[in-house]
């Protein structure tokens, strides 16, 4: 394009595109395609590929042409770099990364980042602030640790103020607030109001006609209220975002309401009227309708997406079985690409789900997993709302020791099985901050025959504990017996007698399984409760940990783990991943126990 009147025409249109997306959504489609259409008359220019950017935008929201729009982006990106204009830099990879989310894995767009660095460089800084905002915004739904997601959007907010930016300033505090009251770090939970935002802010907002910031808002704690199980507020939120849906196309914001504006109804369903059962079957059938074409051009972000919301509807249609398998797709769907709050609701849905269907033991199991989850991500409000609201189902975590540990001291567990969490606030945290234990703790609940189980376990706890040597010793109603021992270097699967077995204490052992009290000696030698055993006054260990694996009350087996080259090699740390990692062998065991069980019943039937 070399007339200078339709290249002048093309900057002043590019200049408005900004605040109408923001604040008049509904004239922006006439501006983009004045834009294409002055591009495709009068020939390509930079401006050209800013305009088929924002085209990319249409054709992947309002007029769901996903694939026409991605290529268009593509093609905004072609143009970019054929004229070599930096100033359209920041600008093009913003529009860019808005929508690539349809085609490629989402964390792809947290190239955002770069953008935002490329325009501070040359001076952009309305384009760095907007790339700031969806970044920010972004950035919480893919799944990265909560303290990360805050890090960095305190940092863009920050960076936003100093610039005077608050048309951008705004949605990032939004979201940065619901990152804060998900770690527990706002006064009440339920109240996006504390340290980044205030919502009593929300009709100022509206008198300023912000359409964005009002759908971020009301999103953000759909979101939060959903996510917190208030489950009869959330709906109004719902249909509050509903009215501002259209002030950010083509983003994951959008899918992102579809997904919990789903969730959210079915929520309600089973104490609807029968009109207001089809209502809500309706409104999910519309949303499900546009999650399934999704979910075929990005299966990584929007598969499980998908599956979790036909798995709650099959589920409150009674459809057990079908819901079931749809659940277990969800759950590994979200899992195998890294979308770790979804892993985390899909496996507390399925508890759930279970939990109404009667089926109580399997519900624990999808509930511990999602604790863990959730630990993972960071969300400390929504694990104490977990822990309030299925104290049963989470017995496992809830009543272990407490995290203020007194080393060289016997200690007492009460009615209860191994645990993996602390009621205290330093166990929180230092629950966060054993994420390799989690992951290897959920590395068991995947293992079903016993023997692999069972070597798995020792090789795990060696590895995170500080021992060099361990036993599991298994107990078979009448007598204990030990079932598997192990080295840094070895490992030997036996069923001998306990009696009979010459490299362990059996008298500490013994204790630990009559009193189901766990023992930790971190100076063995100036303890003289146990003294008199055999092995301690022959080996000489310098530092000891026991303590009784139990399924529901019930003694199902014994850790023994032992280090020879150092006193108080038991820290209160490593203590806390034993706990955890006990906690799910003890669900882990019980399961590969009625796996065999089921096994040596199919081969009598087979005779």
């Amino acid at each position: 394009m070399t007339d200078s009147y339709q290249l002048a025409a093309l900057q002043l249109l590019a200049i408005i595109t900004g605040p109408a997306y923001m604040g008049q959504p509904q004239v922006l489609p006439y501006i983009i395609f004045k834009l294409v259409n002055l591009s495709l008359e009068y020939g390509h220019s930079v401006l050209a590929g800013y305009a088929y950017g924002m085209y990319s935008l249409l054709l992947c929201g309002p007029l769901n042409e996903i694939e026409m729009g991605y290529h268009s982006g593509l093609l905004s990106l072609q143009l970019l770099e054929e004229f070599h204009a930096q100033e359209f830099t920041c600008k093009i990879h913003l529009l860019f990364n808005m929508i690539r989310h349809w085609k490629e894995p989402a964390k792809n767009c947290l190239a955002f980042s770069e953008a935002i660095q490329k325009g501070l460089e040359i001076g952009d800084i309305v384009y760095a602030s907007y790339c700031s905002m969806w970044f920010a915004a972004y950035l919480f739904f893919m799944g990265e640790p909560l303290d990360e997601v805050g890090t960095q959007q305190g940092y863009y907010a920050a960076l936003m103020q100093k610039y005077k930016q608050d048309y951008s300033f705004y949605p990032i505090a939004i979201w940065r607030q619901l990152t804060l009251n998900l770690q527990g770090r706002a006064e009440n939970a339920l109240f996006l109001t504390g340290e980044s935002f205030n919502e009593d802010l929300m009709p100022q907002l509206r008198r300023l006609e912000n359409r964005m910031v009002l759908f971020f808002a009301y999103l953000a704690k759909l979101i939060l209220l959903y996510t917190m199980g208030d489950d009869k507020a959330v709906v109004q939120y719902a249909d509050l975002a509903a009215n501002y849906e259209d002030a950010a196309p083509a983003t994951m914001l959008v899918s992102g309401y579809r997904f919990y504006d789903s969730l959210a109804r079915l929520a309600l369903y089973t104490e609807a009227s029968t009109s207001e059962r089809e209502t809500i079957l309706d409104k999910v059938t519309i949303n499900s309708n546009k999650m399934r074409e999704w979910a075929d051009r990005a299966p990584t972000n929007y598969q499980h997406k998908y599956d979790l919301v036909e798995a709650e509807k099959a589920g409150y249609l009674a459809r057990n079985w079908e819901a079931s398998e749809l659940y277990d797709r969800a759950i590994a769907g979200a899992k195998a690409n890294q979308y770790l709050q979804e892993e985390a609701l899909a496996n507390e849905l399925a508890a759930k789900f279970y939990l109404n269907w009667g089926k109580e033991k399997i519900a624990q199991t999808y509930m511990v997993e999602a604790y863990y989850c959730y630990a993972r991500w960071g969300a400390k409000a929504k694990t104490d709302q977990l822990e309030a609201t299925y104290p049963q189902l989470l017995a496992p975590i809830l009543q272990q020791p407490k995290s203020s540990l007194t080393l060289n001291v016997t200690q007492t567990l009460t009615s209860h099985q191994t645990v993996c969490t602390s009621t205290s606030s330093n166990a929180d945290t230092s629950l966060l901050d054993i994420s390799a234990a989690i992951k290897a703790a959920q590395a068991l609940s995947g293992e079903i025959e016993l023997e692999a189980l069972l070597s798995q376990l020792m090789q795990i706890v060696l590895e995170n504990a500080g021992a060099d040597k361990g036993a599991f010793v298994s107990n078979n109603t009448v007598t204990c017996e030990v079932y598997a021992q192990c080295g840094k270097e070895s490992y030997q699967l036996s069923y001998i007698p306990l009696d009979d077995a010459e490299t362990l204490p059996t008298s500490i052992i013994r204790a630990v399984g009559r009193t189901q009290e766990t023992v930790i000696l971190n100076q063995v030698e100036n303890d003289t409760r146990f003294a008199g055993d055999n092995y301690l006054i022959q080996q000489q260990p310098k530092s000891l940990f026991c303590t009784p694996i139990l399924n529901q009350g019930q003694l199902i087996g014994i850790l023994y783990l032992e280090n020879n080259l150092s006193a108080d090699a038991f820290t209160q740390e490593r203590v806390e991943i034993l706990n955890l990692l006990c906690s799910q062998a003890a669900i882990s065991i019980e399961n590969a126990r009625l796996y065999e069980n089921a096994q040596a019943a199919n081969k009598m039937l087979q005779k």
